[in-house]
């Protein structure tokens, strides 16, 4: 999934950050090991957790400025 952005939501768009992508994992293992590699490098913006809309949700930043969400809504 793919997402555009606006000023309002952060700091001023750039090339790189006008945009985010989300991976859906299908488990907290590879939720874990895809956002280990991807911020590896860049940001973490919010570590790998429990969110309290039910998913397992992390965000990064990797090391091309691109924003990541990752998420896994299984056990």
């Amino acid at each position: 999934m793919g997402s555009d952005t606006c000023d309002s939501f952060g700091p001023p768009r750039i090339m790189g950050n006008n945009f985010s992508l989300c991976f859906n994992a299908n488990s907290r293992t590879q939720a874990n090991e895809v956002f280990a590699k991807l911020s590896n490098g860049g940001k973490v913006v919010m570590p790998m957790q429990d969110a309290f809309w039910g998913s397992y949700y992390g965000k990064c930043i990797d090391k091309f400025g691109i924003t990541w969400d990752i998420l896994s809504d299984h056990a």
